[in-house]
């Protein structure tokens, strides 16, 4: 057998690991951030952290059926605030409202807790408190309005699905830059984002805000960024780092950071 032959077999060979490895990521990704069905993961699984690149991705997914939802509402006369409303619990049902959870979780423990162990304790324990409901309320009323704001299906479905992916494109970062919190927990498990990762999520994101133009991409990007930043300092003074209720947490303020910005430059 040629040389060249052999070559050649051995390179599609390693063409096809490597994709069924990124299909194999994707699949975790959707497991790990949604409802929604995405086959089995052959073996090897791969570690939580090797599917951050697409994460974004699942945020498109999970916000198209949540726009034609928006849309079917529209159509059929609701108006403007049941549209809405329907579009976020949509999106609460196929996440599985882990990012809801995630803020109502570090509401909770960083208003109620003393110190650093307590505050993890109360994240950790899945009664809510006063902190969590109130975080709730706002976040879910602050969105419905902004989106409400629109009123215009061919403009809140690109930002609506835009939004979704870009405000989880900056979760690897946090995950890569911030210590973990505890020893164990979804923060520890997905700590171990590559660099690559973390450049292929925010790439991602970026493409998902560019439907809106690139100066409002920008500025919502940049946006997020502050917001996430933000978080990211107060999680590590109050308890250290990461967990998996503050990464969660830091997607929905980013999303509702970038809704916020679209409504106040339009």
């Amino acid at each position: 057998m040629p040389r060249g032959n052999g070559n050649l077999r051995a390179s599609w060979r390693g063409r096809r690991v490597m994709l069924r490895r990124r299909l194999a990521e994707a699949r975790l990704a959707m497991l790990l951030l949604s409802r929604i069905p995405a086959g089995r993961i052959g073996d090897p699984i791969p570690a939580i952290g090797a599917s951050a690149w697409a994460w974004p991705l699942v945020g498109a997914v999970i916000a198209a059926p949540a726009a034609l939802v928006y849309l079917l509402f529209h159509m059929i006369g609701l108006g403007a605030q049941a549209a809405a409303l329907g579009m976020v619990a949509a999106m609460a049902l196929l996440s599985g409202a882990m990012h809801e959870d995630g803020l109502a979780d570090m509401a909770d423990g960083f208003g109620g807790g003393r110190d650093k162990l307590r505050k993890l304790e109360i994240m950790r324990d899945s009664r809510i408190g006063s902190y969590g409901v109130l975080a709730l309320i706002f976040a879910v009323a602050f969105q419905m309005s902004l989106i409400a704001e629109l009123a215009d299906p061919s403009r809140v479905i690109p930002v609506a699905v835009g939004i979704s992916m870009a405000s989880r494109s900056f979760l690897p970062l946090w995950l890569w830059v911030l210590p973990p919190a505890r020893p164990d927990g979804l923060g520890q498990s997905a700590a171990q984002v590559s660099p690559t990762a973390v450049v292929m999520a925010l790439l991602f994101g970026l493409l998902g805000l560019l439907s809106l133009g690139l100066m409002t991409a920008l500025w919502v990007g940049g946006a997020m960024l502050l917001c996430t930043t933000l978080v990211a300092m107060l999680a590590k003074s109050q308890i250290g780092g990461q967990t998996g209720d503050v990464i969660g947490a830091m997607q929905k303020i980013a999303e509702l950071t970038g809704w916020a910005v679209v409504i106040a430059l339009q």
